[in-house]
């Protein structure tokens, strides 16, 4: 059986994991990769709400909130368009950009 582990905001593998993530991604596009960081926050830690729902058969957990995204434009641009987590094929990690 696999088992997926999912961490919250509060872990420090949260970001690390969509940064990776995001890098991956720009290899395969651009086909170079970047040092540049790139940084998720809380926006406000009372709003962020998890979620929990079943994917073919498969739990899945999330968080939905509002967060801060910098770093790199690229890497921010490339997360709007294809989503910032592993299992956005699945049309999760997707986000929306308020001004």
């Amino acid at each position: 059986m696999v088992r997926s582990i999912y961490y919250s905001h509060f872990e420090k593998e949260f970001s690390q994991l969509i940064r990776e993530n995001l890098r991956k991604k720009q290899k395969i596009l651009f086909g170079r990769e970047t040092d540049d960081e790139i940084q998720i926050t809380v926006d406000d830690k009372k709003r962020v709400k998890e979620t929990v729902t079943m994917y073919k058969d498969t739990v899945v957990k999330g968080w939905m909130g509002i967060y801060r995204l910098s770093g790199l434009p690229e890497l921010i641009r490339i997360g709007y368009e294809t989503g910032i987590d592993s299992k956005n094929p699945q049309g999760f990690g997707m986000f929306e950009i308020e001004k």
